[in-house]
């Protein structure tokens, strides 16, 4: 009987020398870890770059649904390239009622070489006139154009979150840029404008354009109609929007102007 509580009473001491060992290691390793560690523990927090973490509030997708870009191309130019550059963006293709295709979502009333060339971009803004699809900006660029997404996203997000102010996103007058040499105008590649301007173009029963560029067409006969000095203009920076050629790390591109 003796023996036997000796025995209980040894174990039960092993036990708790073993305990008291364990406890004193793991209150040890936490002091060595508060004491490598600045910044205590209910202080941490996981902390990320907003701009260079995609997201839906951060990306031009964001801008899905309230933004349309149309496009104009030809029957020669890429639908895979444009649908994989510009996957995230809600583009429209308008085409000339000559140069007619699958992928065409606006079609002219008029051919290409039927006055001037630049009626599809009349035909393309006044089809939403009537439309009941209303969105808060509208862009229009050629098939060439490289854009920036980022910088482009910001001012569309300005005209989004300001709709019924006359914001305009356009080149200056006589932009040029060059490619292999050859000087092209920027004029009429690239503008993008609020719902608000559009509203304006829809109800000042504005001609379609003679010989001046889309862009110069647009801005000169809204002005007209309502006064140039309520058109907020934005220049386009080069550097974002470019014209049918790139260059940059590792990257050497061209499109076909």
């Amino acid at each position: 009987m003796n023996k036997s509580i000796i025995r209980i009473v040894t174990y039960a001491i092993c036990l708790a020398l073993l305990l008291a060992f364990t406890l004193h290691t793991l209150f040890l390793r936490e002091d060595l870890e508060r004491q490598d560690d600045p910044i205590p523990e209910k202080n941490r927090k996981i902390t990320y770059n907003d701009l260079n973490t995609p997201n839906y509030n951060n990306t031009i997708f964001g801008q899905y649904d309230d933004v349309v870009v149309l496009v104009h191309v030809k029957t020669s130019d890429s639908i895979f390239w444009l649908r994989n550059m510009y996957s995230d963006v809600n583009f429209l293709t308008v085409c000339e009622n000559n140069k007619v295709s699958d992928y065409c979502d606006i079609v002219s009333n008029r051919k290409e070489d039927q006055g001037s060339s630049n009626n599809h971009v009349y035909y393309a803004l006044s089809t939403f006139c009537s439309s009941k699809q209303k969105y808060k900006a509208y862009v229009k660029m050629d098939f060439q154009i490289l854009f920036n997404k980022k910088y482009v996203y910001d001012i569309l997000k300005e005209f989004s979150r300001n709709p019924n102010k006359r914001n305009y996103l356009g080149y200056e007058d006589n932009q040029k840029t060059k490619v292999n040499d050859k000087e092209y105008p920027l004029n009429s590649r690239f503008f993008a404008i609020s719902s608000k301007l559009h509203e304006d173009f829809c109800s000042c029963n504005i001609s379609e354009p003679k010989k001046d560029t889309y862009d110069e067409w647009f801005y000169k006969s809204v002005s007209e109609c309502i006064g140039k000095d309520k058109i907020k203009f934005t220049p386009i920076d080069n550097n974002f929007v470019q014209f049918s050629f790139f260059k940059g790390d590792g990257v050497r591109l061209e499109i076909k102007p």
